[in-house]
């Protein structure tokens, strides 16, 4: 089964992903990305932290592009063995979750979750990082993906409410 978690930045998929990894066995899809790391991430665990020269090379199943240091993709020999493992992925836009999922083998079952935080919170939890430029920051909060959402893509469940993800979670996987 593969788990999609769908949502703006700081909108709670980390927290449900660490959640289905640490309770429910499901190991992270890794994505190749030319961000920095983060305090306390490992590198192959949920992200394999590369140069954008690096990144370049890389064959891609999808792709997420915000600039030089801020891209995002999962390479295709990632998704190729996927056959009878739980896998979660998180993403922050729709268009290269339906790029994912026409790569994926139709023998898998594959559940969107779809994160519709409200921007107030989602700005509360970036601002908690630490070290964001005011730029980062509008990047981070935008979202615009609810029209492409509705037209391309089976959301399986939503989460309006980040107290109340994990119950939602446990919902679907029953």
């Amino acid at each position: 089964m593969v788990v999609i978690l769908l949502g703006a930045s700081a909108s709670g998929k980390t927290y449900v992903e660490n959640y289905l990894k640490q309770e429910r066995g499901f190991t992270s899809l890794v994505s190749a990305t030319t961000r920095l790391r983060r305090q306390g991430e490992t590198n192959g665990e949920v992200y394999n932290f590369v140069s954008p020269e690096e990144f370049a090379k890389l064959d891609l199943a999808n792709k997420i592009d915000k600039g030089p240091y801020l891209q995002y993709g999962v390479e295709k020999k990632t998704i190729q063995n996927l056959s009878g493992k739980n896998v979660v992925y998180s993403c922050i836009n729709a268009e290269p979750v339906k790029k994912l999922i026409e790569e994926i083998s139709s023998n898998e079952e594959i559940k969107i979750v779809l994160f519709n935080i409200p921007e107030n919170i989602r700005k509360k939890h970036i601002l908690k990082r630490g070290n964001i430029s005011s730029k980062e920051l509008k990047l981070r909060l935008h979202w615009d993906d609810w029209d492409y959402i509705q037209k391309n893509l089976n959301i399986a469940a939503e989460i309006t409410n980040q107290k109340e993800s994990l119950n939602a979670i446990k919902e679907l996987l029953k």
